[in-house]
């Protein structure tokens, strides 16, 4: 999977990750959009909205890095740690936006 473009949603891409087969569901959490159950996505990327930089955004992301739900956290390390609890083998495999 090629990496995200620089921004989604508006929003500054930070780290992102492409989910392999070692990233297994714990089934620990789901995500809703607009009432209806997201399934397993592709990626991940934590972003930032400039005009809000004391949030981190995790964008659950398609095979073409569309936004298919979003949940905000205070820290990166917040951030990766709910992704680790979706997703097993999550936390050692984030790459930095370059």
């Amino acid at each position: 999977m090629r990496k995200p473009p620089r921004r989604l949603d508006d929003a500054n891409v930070i780290e992102w990750i492409a989910l392999q087969k070692s990233n297994t569901e714990t089934g620990k959490t789901t995500m809703h959009h607009d009432g209806k159950f997201i399934g397993k996505p592709k990626a991940f990327a934590i972003c930032q909205y400039e005009e809000d930089p004391a949030n981190f955004l995790v964008f659950y992301c398609n095979e073409e890095w569309q936004v298919l739900a979003a949940a905000g956290y205070e820290s990166i390390q917040l951030a990766k740690n709910q992704v680790e609890k979706g997703f097993s083998n999550t936390l050692s495999n984030w790459l930095p936006y370059v």
